[in-house]
């Protein structure tokens, strides 16, 4: 199993692919997991992390009922 370690390892055309693919996902499931979207997108949990962060998308509530919040 090929998994990027970082953003450095996604070439620049792909990275914004990438972007999209993780807010398809989350709008499709908006308490989908990142180990989920990791494993979807085939990229580490970490790098998913990082994408969220750029995107300004975060968290809100309980860990385990809560869901993600789109800027």
């Amino acid at each position: 199993m090929n998994v990027l370690q970082n953003e450095e390892d996604v070439p620049q055309n792909e990275s914004f692919d990438i972007k999209k693919e993780i807010v398809k996902l989350i709008n499709e499931d908006l308490q989908i997991t990142r180990e989920h979207i990791a494993k979807e997108l085939n990229i580490s949990s970490k790098t998913v992390g990082r994408y969220l962060s750029k995107l300004g998308i975060s968290w809100e509530g309980h860990p385990k009922t809560g869901h993600w919040k789109l800027p």
